[in-house]
């Protein structure tokens, strides 16, 4: 009986000190993952200076970034809070489907839109208000979760 407590508690102890290495193995590529999309991030917003249509691309190339940022083995709280803001800037992304990329096409596009819809570019500008309001609760609380972790989340947004 003693030999099998011995046994369970050694066993607890091994989960114990190796279940907080995993988790700081997991900040910690969280945190360079972060490190590398803050990097890109502004490195896009740079280009947005001289192709200002080059933000569609990099609104909906941040959403796919961000979706592949692995968060297993973090904290729960941050991962939560890592979803959330994904689940509500993959909306933005969403937005600008079927979008050009190129400045040369953007002209057309809106034409045909507003010929489509005459009040299409004035219902879009709601919609994105209305989202950019809706995701305010998931940037301010990754906000603070970053706080929290030791990670400047403002810098992953683009325009922050």
């Amino acid at each position: 009986m003693k030999t099998m407590r011995a046994f369970i508690t050694a066993i607890a102890v091994a989960f114990a000190t190796i279940t907080p290495l995993r988790a700081d193995e997991a900040l910690d590529g969280f945190k360079k993952q972060m490190t590398g999309l803050e990097a890109y991030v502004k490195e896009q917003e740079a280009g947005l200076k001289t192709n200002p249509m080059a933000g569609i691309a990099m609104i909906r190339n941040i959403v796919t970034k961000l979706q592949a940022i692995k968060t297993d083995g973090l904290p729960a709280d941050l991962q939560t809070g890592y979803t959330e803001f994904v689940t509500a800037i993959s909306k933005m992304g969403d937005m600008f489907k079927g979008w050009p990329e190129k400045a040369e096409d953007m002209q057309a596009f809106i034409v045909k839109k507003i010929g489509e819809d005459p009040k299409y570019m004035d219902a879009f500008g709601e919609k994105m208000a209305a989202l950019e309001k809706a995701m305010q609760p998931a940037v301010a609380k990754l906000d603070e979760l970053g706080k929290k972790y030791g990670l400047d989340m403002t810098k992953i947004a683009p325009g922050k």
